[in-house]
């Protein structure tokens, strides 16, 4: 693991495994498969409140396949900037072809749950050229409408009041006793 700096200050936690656990020396477009051809690495990222963590089970079920797990701003070991502007998903597009960059890594496939499933759609809108297959879990585009949006805003700033007020253990509380996860509950 290893903070890579992407810029205006802003360093972004990345754990490599597999043919990428020596974070810097990946190559090109990452490991030869079984068949000889080069198999891109696998970059994992995570949902709202998640971290590289969270694809830990994934990883180890990969072996020796090169995986890029990446922090987002403001999540696990990755900086938290100030500027609001920085947490912005078509800034972190570019902050993630940086990550590519320093990694030396020219084309990736792309997993992404939820949030972070909106930010590989990002960089696959910013960054098509690096993309070699895009994954997308429980993830959308966005809302088409703009009373949509601004609901959803005004929905959001609400959530982050009670966030900074209640703490996030509160929050985490309130999110797993949604009914969405109710079948998770017998688990």
């Amino acid at each position: 693991a290893r903070l890579v700096e992407v810029g205006e200050a802003l360093r972004l936690h990345v754990v490599g495994a597999g043919g990428a656990d020596r974070l810097g020396s990946v190559g090109r477009s990452g490991r030869a498969d079984r068949l000889g051809s080069a198999a891109p690495p696998l970059v994992l990222l995570h949902g709202f409140t998640g971290s590289a963590a969270t694809w830990a089970p994934l990883v180890a079920a990969l072996g020796d396949n090169s995986t890029i797990a990446v922090d987002l701003p403001g999540h696990g070991g990755s900086d938290a900037p100030p500027n609001l502007a920085r947490y912005a998903l078509r800034r972190f597009a570019d902050d993630l072809a940086a990550v590519l960059d320093a990694l030396r890594v020219e084309r990736v496939a792309l997993l992404g749950y939820s949030m972070g499933g909106r930010a590989a759609l990002q960089f696959a809108l910013a960054h098509p050229d690096r993309l070699a297959a895009l994954l997308l879990e429980s993830a959308a585009p966005g809302l088409a409408s703009p009373a949509e949006r601004a609901a959803r805003m005004t929905a959001d700033a609400l959530l982050a009041d009670a966030i900074e007020r209640d703490g996030m253990p509160a929050f985490v509380d309130r999110w797993e006793r949604l009914p969405l996860w109710a079948s998770q509950a017998s688990l």
